[in-house]
């Protein structure tokens, strides 16, 4: 078999660097006065279990055993309306029945291929449609807090799916992502403890950060000393790369302004119509530190039920806060939420909020 060469480039910071490994660099943050407390701005779940290599590199390095710092945090969830007052979890668990029955009634669209009710219909549109159907016998107020408990499980989903609403996701396509089977996990060190251990291995001089890449010329004649090479990168600095095969990892945005400078050749028609086309939504995560312990003992997630009827029409700078469903505690003081609101239109490029008093 032949050896072949493969770089691996990802974009750091503004620059895009050299790499010899084949992982996204998903580090925590270390959140100012949170008294050294990580807060992963990341995505930090692991996603199903079987065939998963990284749920296996997880439990070989006993990433699972270590718990978020804080004695009191258990398993409980707490669910809560925008006024304060607890919500009943069987009304809960009635929605989030139907409403499981419904999305995966959703991927049956595209997994069976089976016209959708509606030309470009989306998800978001045939939930409510559904919704009302099976819950067209409850009035008044039972009704309002079930549409209430409703809008917010769209809400997890539009964050799980990068999307500022589901009427925004196209029914025919949902149900092509697939998942690994399995539960979904939480590394509590966070994921720089899965990097630390796939760079172990990996010699230090193999890694070259500070190498921004001006082009990218792949085809077959670039050559590279006395054998013939597939890829060449060129840096600003001046260094040429030669390699086999190239995996670029910069981000869909960075491709979207760039692409048509960074390969030489340029790539084809199809490809770059496929990068200008799709699109990416926005999510960020809220950090909110209190003096003390903030969820009653056993509670590691707090679930809020707002009233989103008129979000759309609503002050973003006043209604923002209602775009995060839930808050889970990495410590007995300290809450992480997530958005997909775009928080640099109000505050910049992160937002961190002190709550104390």
């Amino acid at each position: 078999m032949k050896n072949t060469s493969c770089l691996t480039l990802t974009r750091l910071d503004t620059e895009l660097s050299r790499s010899r490994c084949s992982f996204d660099l998903a580090l925590p943050c270390l959140i100012p006065g949170l008294s050294g407390q990580k807060a992963e701005m990341g995505a930090n779940w692991i996603h199903g279990i079987d065939l998963n290599p990284i749920y296996k590199i997880a439990v070989e390095n006993n990433l699972l055993a270590t718990h978020y710092s804080g004695r009191k945090l258990g398993q409980k969830i707490m669910f809560l309306t925008e006024d304060g007052e607890p919500v009943n979890a069987k009304i809960v668990e009635e929605v989030d029945w139907y409403f499981g029955m419904i999305m995966a009634s959703c991927e049956d669209f595209y997994q069976s291929q089976i016209p959708t009710p509606y030309e470009n219909d989306s998800v978001g549109a045939y939930v409510e449609r559904e919704f009302g159907d099976k819950f067209r016998k409850y009035r008044g107020r039972d009704l309002k807090l079930r549409q209430m408990i409703l809008q917010q499980r769209l809400l997890g989903e539009s964050i799980i799916s990068g999307c500022h609403l589901m009427n925004e996701l196209a029914l025919s396509e949902v149900g092509s992502f697939k998942e690994l089977p399995g539960v979904h996990y939480v590394i509590p060190p966070g994921f720089e403890s899965v990097v630390h251990i796939l760079s172990h291995n990996i010699p230090k001089e193999k890694v070259l950060l500070d190498h921004a890449v001006s082009q990218i010329h792949w085809d077959s004649s670039v050559g590279g000393g006395n054998e013939a090479a597939a890829v060449c990168v060129e840096c600003q600095n001046g260094k040429k790369i030669y390699a086999d095969q190239v995996l670029v990892t910069v981000s869909l945005g960075y491709l979207k302004r760039h692409a048509g400078r960074l390969f030489s050749p340029p790539l084809p028609d199809v490809k770059l119509d496929a990068i200008n086309r799709l699109e990416m939504g926005t999510v960020n995560k809220v950090v909110l530190e209190f003096d003390s312990q903030v969820l009653p003992d056993g509670v590691f997630r707090l679930e809020m039920i707002w009233n989103r009827e008129n979000i759309e029409n609503e002050d973003i700078s006043e209604s923002w806060v209602k775009k995060i469903g839930c808050y889970e505690a990495i410590a007995d003081n300290v809450l992480v939420g997530k958005s997909g609101v775009l928080f640099w239109t109000l505050y910049g490029l992160s937002l961190v909020i002190n709550a104390r008093g």
